[in-house]
C-alpha cells in the first residue's frame, strides 16, 4: 500500500496509494470513471459484495457477539460508571469507577430480554412494504441496556429503532406512527416525555414502556391514565428467564436489524434501513486501517442509533474490544476518559475543535519556565512533523505531552474523526499533542458511515483517505457549480457510491428512495469531492446545502459554521440566510467559561460583554 507517488498540482508528495480510477471500463456520460480501492481484487470490481470476509468471519453481528461469548466468556465487555448516592461538593451528581459486565453476562441478559419481549408481546407483527416486521424503539443515551436491547432483538429478527436526544415530539410521533411500534425502551426522562405526548393525542398506538432504572409511582399513575403499561428493564429480563418462547433465529446477513432515522431538518425524518451486511461491510474494512488488540477499550458516547456508532460497535465485536459508556453528560467526557483510559477514541469535529482550543489556550497561557518548556516542545514537534510527519518525540513526550495525553486517560493510541469536515491544523495539532495518529473518515448514514478512511501511516492530512473495499465511487459533473471530472489539476464532482455498505432504501418512502439514487443505482451523497492522484479524497463542498443571497452570492453555511466553531469563545453557532436579503445573520451561544476568563483578564464586566 505504501508506494511512491508523484507530487500533484499542490506540490504535496502523497506516499500512500489508496485507489485508482478504472481503466478497463469507460466512464458514463457526465461522470468520472469508477474509483476503487487498491485492496480490491479486480475480479470483484462489478460484484463487490462477493469479496471474501476475514478468516473466521461471521455472517451477522449476532454471530460475532456469540463468538466472543464462547471464546471470552469472563472477559469484561460493557462498562458503566454507576451514579453515587451522594452528590459532589457542589451538589451535582457524581459517578464511581467503571463496573463491567462480561460477555457471558451480557449474553444471558440479551437472551432473557429477547424472550421477555416475546412473552409480553411487546413487539407484535406489523405489515410494511409488503412484508411483516417487528419493531421496538429505544430512547436513551448510550448505556448497557441500549446495547443489550439491540443484541436481544437480533435473536428474533426484531428491528430496533433508535431516537436521538434532540428529536422533537413531532418527529418522534412521526417515527412511532410510521413503524406502528407499540413499545419503547427508555430512561425515565424520556418515559415522561412519551406519556406527555400521548396526553396530547400523539403516538396513539404506544401501549408499553420498558424503563431503564427505577420508576416512581407518579410515572406509573400517569402512564396508567394513558393506557400505557410500564415495565422495568429488569422485570422483562426476569420474566424472560423462565418464559417458554419460540426458538431463537439466526439472522440472515441481509436482514434489516436497525432503522437509523435522518435528522428531518428539511422535512419528515427518513428511516434508513440498515442490514447486518451493510454495517459489517463497513466495519470489517475499518479494522485493516485501525487494528486493535483483543481486550483494548473504546469509549462510547456518539449517538448509538447513528450508523457511525453502529459501525463502531461491530468494529469492537470483530476485534473483541471492551466498550465503556460515558455518563451521559458530554461535559464530563474528559472525566470519563480519565477513569476508562480508552485505547481507541472516536469523535466528531465539534469535540476535537474544543480539545484543540483548550490545548492551545493551555500552552499560550503558560508562563515562566513552564511556558518556555511548552513552547519549545511544541515548536520542536511541529518542525519534526512538518519535515517527516513524526508526531512522537523521545524527550518532549514524557516531559510535556504526557500531561496532555492524560486529558483522555493517557492510553489513546488511535483517534478517528468523522461526521463533518475538520480543519487540517486541528488534526495536525492534536496528533502532536497526543502523540498518536488521528485519522479522518467520511461516510453517511445511508452508506453505513464507513466509506472512506485515512491510513494510519499517512503523513498528509486534509483529506478523508480513499474508498473502503465495501464501496466504489464516481464523481458526477455539476456544471452549474463549475465542478467536473475533467477539472485540472484534480477531478471534482458530486460523490456517488455503490457497494454492499449502501442502504436498501428509506422505510415506506419510495419517493425519497428514488431521489437518493441515479438511474444506474448509484447513491447520490450530495457531497462534492476532489480526488488526488493517489486516490485520496477531499470533501470541498455540498451540492445541496447552499443558498444564494439577493446579490447573487452563493453561501455555504456548513463551512462558515465549521470555522466559527473553532473559536474558544463560541459553544454553538447557527447561520441563517434569506435569498431576498443581501447578508446573513448568525445566532451564537458563547462558551461561558472562556468568556468569563477573557473578561477577568481584560477587566471587563461580564454583563457588558454579554
Amino acid at each position: 500500500m505504501v508506494q511512491a507517488n508523484p507530487e500533484g498540482g499542490d506540490g504535496i508528495r502523497r506516499h500512500i496509494q489508496y485507489a485508482t480510477f478504472r481503466k478497463d471500463k469507460p466512464a458514463a456520460t457526465g461522470y468520472s470513471a469508477e474509483l476503487i480501492s487498491n485492496r480490491v481484487d479486480p475480479k470483484f470490481y462489478d460484484n463487490m459484495g462477493e469479496q471474501p470476509v476475514e478468516a473466521g468471519g461471521c455472517d451477522n453481528i449476532l454471530q460475532y457477539f456469540k463468538r466472543n461469548v464462547q471464546e471470552r466468556p469472563n472477559e469484561p465487555f460493557l462498562g458503566t460508571r454507576p451514579l453515587m448516592e451522594q452528590p459532589d461538593a457542589h451538589g451535582k451528581p457524581q459517578h464511581g469507577e467503571y463496573e463491567w459486565k462480561s460477555f457471558a453476562e451480557v449474553g444471558r441478559l440479551a437472551e432473557n430480554f429477547a424472550k421477555g419481549m416475546l412473552h409480553l408481546n411487546l413487539t407484535p407483527e406489523v405489515e410494511g412494504e409488503g412484508k411483516m416486521w417487528r419493531f421496538i424503539g429505544v430512547w436513551a443515551k448510550n448505556r448497557w441496556e441500549w446495547t443489550n436491547t439491540l443484541l436481544a432483538c437480533m435473536h428474533f429478527n426484531i428491528t430496533t429503532v433508535g431516537f436521538y436526544d434532540a428529536q422533537s415530539a413531532e418527529q418522534v410521533d412521526y417515527i412511532i406512527q410510521q413503524t406502528e411500534m407499540t413499545t419503547v425502551t427508555c430512561t425515565i426522562d424520556y418515559a415522561k416525555k412519551l406519556i406527555d405526548m400521548k396526553k396530547k393525542g400523539m403516538i396513539p398506538k404506544l401501549s408499553n414502556l420498558v424503563v431503564m432504572g427505577d420508576v416512581d409511582t407518579g410515572v406509573l399513575q400517569s402512564a396508567q391514565e394513558q393506557q400505557i403499561d410500564v415495565h422495568t428493564y429488569g422485570s422483562v429480563c426476569s420474566q424472560g428467564e423462565t418464559a417458554q418462547t419460540a426458538p431463537f433465529v439466526n439472522p440472515d446477513k441481509h436482514d434489516v436489524y436497525i432503522f437509523s432515522y435522518t435528522s428531518g431538518t428539511t422535512g419528515d425524518p427518513k428511516g434508513v434501513k440498515l442490514s447486518h451486511f451493510n454495517i459489517l461491510s463497513a466495519a470489517r474494512n475499518s479494522i485493516v486501517r485501525a487494528p486493535m488488540l483483543p481486550g483494548e477499550t473504546m469509549i462510547s458516547y456518539l449517538p448509538f442509533t447513528h450508523s457511525f456508532e453502529q459501525a463502531l460497535f461491530s468494529f469492537t465485536l470483530i476485534q473483541k474490544l471492551r466498550v465503556g459508556f460515558y455518563t451521559g453528560d458530554p461535559a464530563k467526557i474528559v472525566e470519563d476518559c480519565s477513569k476508562l483510559q480508552p485505547n481507541f477514541f472516536p469523535s466528531v469535529p465539534r469535540l476535537y475543535n474544543r480539545i484543540y482550543s483548550k490545548l492551545q489556550a493551555g500552552i499560550t497561557s503558560a508562563t515562566g519556565c513552564k511556558g518556555w518548556l511548552a513552547t519549545r516542545a511544541m515548536n520542536t514537534k511541529q518542525a519534526n512533523y512538518a519535515q517527516n510527519g513524526a508526531y512522537t518525540h523521545g524527550c518532549w513526550d514524557s516531559l510535556v505531552f504526557k500531561k496532555m495525553r492524560a486529558l483522555l486517560g493517557g492510553n489513546v493510541r488511535i483517534m478517528v474523526t468523522g461526521s463533518a469536515p475538520i480543519e487540517k491544523q486541528v488534526i495536525d495539532y492534536i496528533k502532536i499533542c497526543f502523540s498518536c495518529p488521528l485519522v479522518e473518515g467520511y461516510g453517511l448514514t445511508e452508506s453505513s458511515a464507513g466509506s472512506c478512511l485515512m491510513d494510519l501511516e499517512d503523513t498528509v492530512t486534509g483529506h478523508v483517505g480513499g474508498p473502503m473495499e465495501s464501496i466504489k465511487i464516481r464523481l458526477k459533473d455539476l456544471p452549474e457549480m463549475n465542478y467536473t471530472s475533467a477539472d485540472k489539476p484534480y477531478p471534482r464532482g458530486e460523490i456517488c457510491m455503490a457497494g454492499p455498505s449502501i442502504f436498501s432504501g428509506y422505510y415506506k418512502r419510495p419517493d425519497k428512495t428514488a431521489e437518493a439514487f441515479d438511474a444506474e443505482g448509484w447513491f447520490l451523497t450530495g457531497d462534492v469531492g476532489m480526488v488526488f492522484p493517489n486516490g485520496s479524497i477531499k470533501i470541498i463542498d455540498r451540492s445541496k446545502n447552499i443558498f444564494k443571497l439577493s446579490q447573487g452570492e452563493y453561501i455555504a453555511p456548513e463551512k462558515i459554521e465549521q470555522i466559527m466553531s473553532m473559536s474558544p469563545f463560541i459553544a454553538q453557532f447557527f447561520q441563517y440566510g434569506d435569498s431576498f436579503k443581501n447578508c446573513c445573520v448568525a445566532v451564537i451561544v458563547p462558551e461561558e467559561e472562556a468568556i468569563k476568563k477573557w473578561a477577568r483578564e481584560n477587566s471587563k464586566c461580564i454583563r457588558v460583554v454579554c
